[in-house]
């Protein structure tokens, strides 16, 4: 029989027991509760008692010999979810969590579902409530393309619409293989749903408009980018050509096709650049933000937010993969920080901004920064490895680009509150109508005769001018 400790004895830890007890589970005993609350100390509820804190889990743990302890917080921020599976790791006690808030205020908790801790959790954050039927009715009967269609944003959006009946779905990506295993996926997932695959380079102007003149889309996501910061700064004209000259001409052939919505998926590397990839993402905004003075009939949003947890090329995915293989996982520096969210939240707030009657540029709140350094140590337990001694964590230095900590709006820009609390609107500075856009055709003009880095010094001029003189859009 496995013995078991609940931590937390609000109402979840309380369903917890008592679907525990309706279940008949034999396999399982419940030792006590652990909860932070001094008046439920000592408490009893279903006849098990709250015997401490959570800081007390590994010596009740070890007392108790309790085998495995489940989290059922739903409140629990990332400090104290890391703050258990520091506990627990000494003792080598197992981790299990609830599923999410949801499925517990619907008290639809059932123990099947409580399951082990997931790299993601350590974010502990409140994930955006999101009901696909509340934005489902933009998507009905239209058509929808999303650039970028086989990578991480790119899936999960295809997942989620395809799920709300579009006429037609267009995964349009250069990764063909990609493409085919996201269809083999929504076909099985979603078997009514109309979904192509379309192989095409957002750089090649001219195939970008044959085929939105073909499929006459409604809405657009363009979520393909080169966004590999150290890749991006050694390949400047690369960089260049998708993140900017590739957004122009997605944004310009939906406007001529008349699209009634295009969403340009954005980066928090974009506020005050330290990076080409940042600046070619700001250069981008820039161009929407101009293509919007000109008061076209498409509506325009720009979603800017942080790293997404565990996408693809994401530091996530190579810290677990370093940890499974016992290397030593590497870190930048002792100090940076970034902003997280998981990529169903990410792709949530998308759709709720799609929805909005107001063009415009929003971000997305993503709670506070964490420790790189952090993560990569409570992943380490989380695997029951005890790092500095079963994984080393290696120091390798800022590489070009990088930033200590990220930024979601700039000083000159200032936030307003949106219909949906997790989504921020961003009110400009002064403006400088065409100057960084006439700049940057010139760029595009001789990218063919300009090396990397004559590239990458007109770019950061550009980017660099206009945001010390606090020019935070491009039209007035």
């Amino acid at each position: 029989m496995k013995k078991v400790i609940i931590a937390g004895c609000g109402s979840a830890g309380k369903l917890v027991l008592a679907e525990i007890k309706k279940a008949g589970a034999q396999d399982y005993s419940v030792l006590c509760f652990l909860d932070d609350d001094p008046s439920k100390l000592g408490s009893e509820y279903l006849g098990i008692a709250v015997r401490g804190n959570i800081s007390d889990a590994a010596r009740l743990a070890k007392g108790l010999g309790a085998d495995e302890i489940i989290i059922a917080i739903p409140s629990a921020k990332g400090r104290d979810i890391r703050r258990i599976i520091g506990e627990c790791t000494v003792e080598k006690v197992g981790l299990k969590i609830l599923p999410s808030l949801f499925e517990i205020i619907r008290g639809n908790v059932q123990f099947g579902q409580i399951r082990p801790v997931k790299a993601q959790d350590l974010l502990g954050r409140k994930i955006a409530s999101f009901d696909p039927a509340e934005v489902g009715e933009i998507f009905r009967g239209k058509r929808v393309v999303v650039t970028g269609g086989a990578g991480s944003i790119g899936t999960e959006l295809a997942r989620t619409i395809s799920k709300a009946r579009p006429a037609e779905l267009y995964l349009l990506d250069i990764d063909e293989n990609g493409l085919y295993f996201n269809l083999v996926d929504l076909r099985r997932e979603s078997p009514n749903a109309k979904v192509e695959a379309v192989v095409a380079n957002i750089r090649e102007r001219g195939r970008i408009f044959r085929i939105f003149k073909s499929i006459k889309p409604d809405i657009i996501f363009h979520a393909a980018a080169s966004k590999q910061v150290p890749i991006v700064e050694q390949n400047v004209a690369e960089g260049v050509k998708n993140n900017i000259f590739g957004t122009k001409n997605v944004l310009d052939a939906a406007i001529a096709n008349n699209a009634e919505r295009f969403v340009f998926i954005s980066t928090d590397k974009a506020v005050s650049p330290s990076s080409i990839m940042g600046s070619t993402k700001r250069v981008a905004e820039w161009i929407c933000q101009d293509t919007l003075s000109g008061k076209p009939s498409t509506k325009i949003f720009i979603a800017r937010f942080g790293n997404v947890f565990g996408s693809k090329g994401s530091v996530i995915p190579l810290f677990i993969k370093q940890i499974e293989e016992k290397r030593e996982i590497t870190v930048t520096d002792r100090k940076m920080t970034r902003y997280f969210m998981s990529i169903e939240e990410a792709v949530a707030l998308l759709l709720r901004v799609c929805s909005f009657d107001k063009s415009g540029t929003y971000f997305f709140d993503m709670g506070e920064q964490i420790s790189i350094y952090d993560l990569g140590v409570e992943l380490i337990k989380l695997y029951g490895l005890i790092p500095g001694i079963d994984v080393q964590i290696v120091e390798t230095g800022l590489r070009p680009g990088e930033k200590i900590s990220e930024a979601l709006i700039t000083k000159n820009e200032r936030q307003t509150p949106t219909s949906v609390g997790n989504i921020m609107e961003i009110i400009s500075g002064k403006g400088c109508k065409d100057e960084a856009i006439c700049e940057c055709n010139k760029i595009g003009q001789r990218l063919r005769e300009q090396g990397e880095l004559e590239i990458a010094a007109k770019l950061e001029e550009i980017t660099g001018r206009l945001l010390r003189e606090g020019i935070t859009s491009i039209h007035t």
